[in-house]
């Protein structure tokens, strides 16, 4: 089950664990889960839907609303043990349907170069990919999906 996530999940965001072995980006993932998306939630900075199975928050997906025509996508994870259901094309799918609802024609997402799964997730939705012209040192690369 997909829903909005909100301050009163501080408590299941906090104990998301994502991280896979000899993955550095779900270590960064996980701290951005842990440390930031609460207080980001709390503030009104950002969005985020979480997707729940047998009661347990399974996979988490936040954006930024850039402007009214781009929305940046700053996580999807799926929960350590629970990879490989189709919860992250499920959350990515769910927010480029509520892009489209609000008339956003663009949703980026910068991914780093070795994430395979991030890169075939965007490429199952036909992203564009490109280096990230703001990374100096061509680690990430900026993916488009148009809506």
């Amino acid at each position: 089950m997909i829903g909005e996530l909100g301050p009163a999940h501080r408590a299941e965001l906090e104990a998301f664990r994502c991280a896979g072995f000899g993955q550095p980006w779900t270590d960064l993932a996980e701290e951005m889960i842990r440390e930031h998306l609460s207080d980001a939630l709390d503030r009104g900075i950002g969005h985020a839907l979480g997707y729940w199975s047998d009661d347990e928050l399974s996979g988490v997906a936040a954006w930024i609303v850039n402007n009214e025509r781009t929305w940046r996508s700053v996580v999807v994870a799926t929960r350590t043990g629970a990879k490989r259901r189709g919860i992250g094309q499920a959350l990515k799918s769910a927010i480029l349907e509520r892009a489209r609802e609000r008339g956003v024609r663009f949703v980026v997402s910068v991914v780093h170069r070795d994430n395979e799964q991030m890169l075939h997730l965007n490429a199952h939705f036909d992203a564009h990919v490109e280096p990230d012209p703001s990374d100096p040192t061509m680690e990430y690369l900026l993916c488009t999906i148009v809506l």
